[in-house]
């Protein structure tokens, strides 16, 4: 056999975000965004700080309705420290910049990861 047909690692490709895992990274806010089939949304952006995937931004989109028991909600509530609970009003602008312990997985497509998991350190 030739050469030219050995191949002795081959890199497998990753979608948009970190590999699934968890990371250290820095809270970087939140923007609106607009699905064609879902329609609004949140985008919660983090920032990987050590390892392998520094500077990778891991993320999650989610409902623009934040309840108490929805991903909106929750993420609010683990990155301002507690749960939310109904009408109440949160401000997420003292969070940026803060250091969180995020776990990603991997999208049902595959095609990525997006932030399962937020704590606070």
């Amino acid at each position: 056999m030739s050469d030219d047909f050995m191949i002795d690692e081959i890199e497998v490709s990753f979608g948009g975000g970190p590999p699934p895992g968890a990371y250290k990274a820095e809270f970087l806010g939140v923007k609106r965004t607009e699905h064609p089939e879902y329609g609004a949304g949140f985008r919660f952006e983090f920032r990987v700080l050590d390892g392998p995937q520094a500077g990778a931004i891991a993320a999650r989109t989610t409902s623009a309705k934040p309840s108490p028991g929805n991903a909106a909600g929750k993420f609010i509530g683990s990155i301002i420290g507690s749960p939310l609970a109904g009408g109440q009003k949160a401000s997420l602008s003292g969070a940026v910049g803060k250091t969180y312990l995020i776990v990603c997985e991997a999208t049902p497509s595959g095609k990525g990861s997006k932030v399962a998991n937020v704590v606070p350190q």
